[in-house]
């Protein structure tokens, strides 16, 4: 078993789709860049999509930064060999006269496609830890992904969830929403508490 599976298999289901992507194709070096840029910049969400009577909830994994900066988005690319067919980059904030926009030009890169997210950011996640709040979102987003897969395995396609996984996507939904909410300067670690304290109003000098 390589270590992809064995990652896949930790969450309890098998994977669901044939790739040539691995994780072992992965440096530690791209995976703790992947860990720092996303914890910093990245978004991991469960978006509810109404059609007709029904909900469906889908992953969205996205990371956005200026055009200027567009080879961070292909590197993204490059390192989870991401095909066109499973995300998107989108240019947002464009305009023909710079001047007259108030805001600079942004790309992002959106990867809605479950299995890809499962089969591939999800392991990475789960070896490369985001050493900030943003690991508390893609956890949330892990348990969603869960249900997700299993309805797949299952072939119950076309929005077709029981009961019990309704009930806990549209719970995993508002978690994954409130965590993202701004909890105040009182949560601050100790040591970074006093850090501020001792340094508030300081020139801080570089070598």
């Amino acid at each position: 078993m390589n270590e992809i599976d064995s990652v896949l298999e930790k969450i309890g289901f098998p994977p669901i789709k044939e790739i040539s992507w691995s994780l072992n194709s992965i440096t530690d070096e791209e995976g703790g860049w992947l860990a720092g840029i996303f914890a910093g910049e990245g978004t991991f969400n469960l978006m509810p999509i109404r059609y007709k009577n029904l909900m469906r909830y889908d992953p969205l994994v996205s990371i956005s930064q200026r055009s200027d900066n567009s080879q961070m988005i292909i590197e993204i690319i490059r390192i989870w060999q991401l095909e066109p067919s499973v995300c998107r980059v989108v240019r947002r904030g464009y305009t023909e006269n710079p001047d007259t926009y108030p805001s600079k030009p942004v790309l992002q890169l959106c990867i809605r496609d479950t299995p890809t997210i499962y089969q591939r950011i999800v392991p990475t996640f789960t070896k490369y830890n985001m050493r900030a709040k943003k690991q508390s979102d893609f956890l949330i987003l892990v348990e969603a992904i869960s249900i997700l897969v299993k309805r797949r395995i299952e072939h119950r396609f076309n929005r077709e969830y029981t009961d019990e996984e309704r009930s806990k996507l549209t719970e995993l939904h508002r978690a994954i929403r409130d965590v993202k909410k701004f909890s105040g300067d009182n949560n601050l670690p100790f040591p970074v508490q006093n850090y501020i304290a001792n340094n508030q109003g300081k020139k801080i000098n570089v070598a």
